[in-house]
């Protein structure tokens, strides 16, 4: 049920790893779709056994069925992508080959990517993601940021540089 529509319809993709964060995953998916925003969730599995379903476990214990895998997603362009952050979650999202590269692409065609709490630090600066960026993330992780110049700001973008 859409309430409201505050933006135009665009794919936004939410990739979901077993302990990724909980209010982060689904609060954030929730109100996106709230918004008009096509959005959808793919899993990155933490290893070869996990790849064969779609179940995520979120890092409180919450399960949740995703809509594709990271592998299909990785085919398609998306409007943003969305990271969340949680432990082990975002571990598992930043050794994903498939999520690392589709990000990577992602930048260089000049497409959204938005991320919260650890995974400005754990999953995008950890695959240089970051480089000539200004990011904010979870306070005990600012030093893995490459410019620390807006670690302690509470939201930052570079849209109106």
């Amino acid at each position: 049920k859409r309430y409201y529509s505050i933006i135009p319809m665009i794919d936004i993709l939410i990739p979901v790893a077993n302990g990724s964060e909980e209010i982060e995953t689904c609060s954030t998916y929730d109100l996106l779709k709230r918004a008009g925003a096509k959005v959808t969730m793919a899993k990155v599995p933490s290893n070869a056994e996990d790849a064969k379903s779609l179940n995520v476990t979120l890092d409180q214990g919450m399960k949740i069925i995703t809509d594709m895998n990271i592998e299909d997603a990785a085919k398609k362009p998306w409007t943003m992508i969305f990271v969340p952050g949680g432990s082990p979650g975002t571990e598992n999202l930043a050794k994903s080959e498939a999520l690392v590269g589709l990000l990577k692409r992602q930048k260089e065609e000049g497409r959204w990517i938005a991320a919260i709490c650890a995974a400005p630090a754990l999953v995008l600066a950890a695959n240089g993601l970051l480089a000539g960026e200004k990011a904010t993330c979870y306070p005990v992780l600012h030093d893995k940021l490459p410019d620390q110049s807006m670690a302690c700001l509470l939201y930052t973008s570079d849209a109106a540089d």
